[in-house]
């Protein structure tokens, strides 16, 4: 029986502690990288590294020939101002390096028996506040657009193997992520909600977030779109309030809809978008997250 995953994205916030998790059960993983230097000295657990880039397709569909599942999560940052050339590098990262996955995968004469291929509850776009899951229509914004393109580059690889696609949701995160970003400014006494606070977030703690996409790939009934986030989102101006509470001080300075759009530009987006999102499929199928609750997920975060 193969042990072998090969991973792409491994050194992002999901990525790290996947391949943590997966290295402790016992799996041998190959890690594709831009930046092989980097992946060495982040994960020096692994066991092989890949190139990974257009050019280097040999290494890739070899690495895939021997695995037992492929866990996709590369993809250029949005976090950055979303110029025209800088949402054409978005756009080209996902659905080129997601196609090319694929095509590994298809070719490959003896496939892994598992992908996933990671995307975002950011397929649904601006939903205000309806209630939406996995069967939903994807919404029409540029995030929803690329949502889209990413999928839809993976379908190839269905012909051949299990595929789930990971609509993932806000990862709750002490270090890294939009919780990092918001945590200085509470401890700083000058903390408080992002726009008209009432839009929702879908959100998920990191851990839940790694350990969905682990029961997916042991659960063979699992394939096709699954939203992995909590079952209860919270509207932006509850979690301020939350955390500040957790944290022992105040949530009153918010930051209007008009400056965030002023600094950020159009990637103002992902916060001021309202997405309410419910993960049917995993429930479903019995999975048991270990936060649903935003205030145990924050404490157990802060505390960490």
């Amino acid at each position: 029986m193969r042990r072998r995953i090969v991973i792409t994205g491994a050194t992002g916030l999901i990525g790290k502690q996947l391949s943590r998790k997966l290295s402790a059960a016992g799996y041998e993983l190959t890690i594709c990288s831009r930046n092989i230097k980097k992946a060495r000295s982040v994960l020096p657990f692994a066991s092989s590294f890949v190139k990974w880039d257009a050019e280097n397709t040999d290494e890739l569909c070899n690495a895939t020939e021997v695995s037992c599942a492929v866990i996709h999560l590369a993809g250029e940052t949005l976090a950055q101002r979303w110029t025209s050339q800088a949402k054409r590098r978005i756009l080209e990262s996902r659905a080129n390096g997601s196609a090319m996955i694929a095509r590994a995968i298809a070719e490959a004469k003896n496939p892994p028996e598992f992908l996933f291929s990671a995307s975002a509850i950011g397929y649904y776009g601006n939903t205000r506040d309806i209630e939406l899951d996995e069967n939903s229509p994807p919404g029409t914004d540029f995030p929803a657009h690329v949502c889209v393109k990413w999928e839809d580059a993976v379908k190839p690889a269905e012909l051949v193997t299990r595929v789930v696609y990971g609509r993932i949701g806000v990862v709750l995160d002490k270090y890294e992520g939009a919780l990092s970003k918001l945590l200085p400014t509470f401890r700083l006494y000058v903390g408080g909600a992002l726009g008209t606070g009432r839009q929702w977030w879908s959100w998920i703690h990191s851990a839940d977030a790694v350990d969905m996409i682990l029961w997916a790939m042991e659960n063979s009934k699992v394939s096709g779109a699954m939203n992995i986030c909590s079952p209860n989102p919270v509207r932006m101006k509850e979690l301020a309030i939350i955390l500040s509470n957790i944290l022992n001080r105040p949530s009153w300075l918010d930051v209007p809809d008009f400056i965030l759009k002023a600094t950020l530009g159009e990637m103002a987006t992902i916060a001021l978008s309202s997405q309410k999102i419910y993960p049917k499929k995993a429930l479903s199928l019995g999975y048991q997250p270990k936060f649903s609750n935003l205030r145990e997920a924050l404490t157990d975060i802060v505390a960490r």
